[in-house]
């Protein structure tokens, strides 16, 4: 069952198809008097279509982080979620310290995070909330890895075909955005295509909205229950 969060990236990607594509469109690929109009709003759509996309895969990996710090406040509880997210985190993680103590006054500060996983666990959630927010442009192949591997995402799971179409379509709302609208036009923008895109690229999508439901699934109800 898809989650509700699909089920309104599904809904908002409809408005755009209803507002910005033709209702009905030609074999040719040609709208007569309407052409600059049509094109300029299929690319439009293309552009806005990516946001929505974008904006999709953000949400749901930090609802699995914000899942995995729930079980952790409220019972220590590592899901596999915590598990990636230490791993993918890119931080150093030490053996443990000598002593529980500080060996001298300069050490004491950052002495607890040598003693102490929960001073490990936190960083990494932080800087993964800023690499979600902040620092992710993108649905490529290398965006949605970023977003994906440290939530507990196998890679195994993932489409190579899947990958490859999304990336394309990254490449593509790249020229769009990065493009005077006139140049991009010339382009010979076919609405019936950026249609078909967005189709092909949903099934893709929503399998990978079930393996994010399955994670969430494995975190205890208690803590699951809790808002963020």
């Amino acid at each position: 069952m898809p989650s509700d969060r699909f089920t309104q990236l599904s809904a908002q990607l409809d408005v755009l198809r209803e507002h910005l594509l033709p209702a009905e469109f030609t074999d040719t690929g040609q709208y007569g008097d309407s052409q600059d109009r049509v094109e300029t709003s299929a690319l439009a759509y293309r552009v806005l279509c990516h946001a929505e996309i974008e904006t999709y895969f953000e949400d749901r990996s930090l609802e699995a982080m914000s899942r995995a710090r729930e079980a952790w406040d409220a019972s220590r509880f590592v899901s596999h979620i915590t598990l990636c997210l230490l791993a993918f985190s890119g931080k150093e993680m030490k053996a443990p310290p000598d002593s529980l103590e500080a060996p001298s006054d300069n050490l004491k500060r950052s002495w607890p995070a040598l003693l102490d996983i929960g001073e490990k666990l936190i960083p990494a959630m932080t800087e993964f909330y800023k690499l979600v927010r902040k620092d992710n442009h993108g649905i490529k192949e290398k965006n949605l890895l970023a977003l994906l591997l440290p939530i507990g995402i196998d890679h195994k799971q993932l489409d190579p075909i899947f990958l490859t179409e999304i990336d394309q379509y990254g490449s593509l709302r790249g020229m769009a955005a990065h493009t005077s609208s006139r140049s991009a036009v010339r382009q010979a923008v076919d609405p019936a295509e950026e249609s078909r895109r967005i189709d092909n690229l949903l099934p893709g999508i929503a399998a990978i909205d079930g393996l994010v439901e399955a994670l969430l699934a494995d975190v205890p109800a208690s803590a699951a229950s809790k808002q963020p």
